[in-house]
């Protein structure tokens, strides 16, 4: 299950919060949803990724792959939540892969850590 919805009241963080087995059906729903989300705002944001609670699908790297050649709009970053070993090295093959990315990605292992980040 993914869901999706703005973290705080002036829009400006939208986190997906993955739980347990996710298709890739339910993951392009998803970024259906994030779309008409970002077009809604007329400013910069910031969208988490809380990947804790997540069982990825086989074609993971596909949807990796599809995220990176997605349209930025007006995403300022996205900040991965999760084993950050993992996920920055799938980052990095699917960035090989595809050659760049139109949005930056930063990586933590929890929430917390985002405020270190921005502090």
């Amino acid at each position: 299950m993914i869901e999706i919805g703005w973290d705080s009241p002036d829009e400006n963080i939208l986190t997906w919060v993955f739980v347990g087995k996710w298709t890739s059906k339910t993951f392009l729903t998803a970024l259906r949803e994030n779309k008409k989300l970002l077009q809604s705002a007329d400013h910069s944001v910031i969208v988490t990724l809380d990947l804790r609670k997540a069982r990825e699908p086989e074609n993971l790297m596909g949807l990796v792959t599809k995220v990176l050649s997605y349209p930025a709009y007006n995403v300022q970053r996205v900040i991965v939540i999760g084993s950050v070993a993992k996920w920055r090295s799938l980052y990095a093959l699917a960035l090989y892969i595809t050659g760049s990315s139109t949005i930056c990605f930063e990586f933590v292992e929890s929430p917390d850590d985002i405020q270190i980040a921005y502090s």
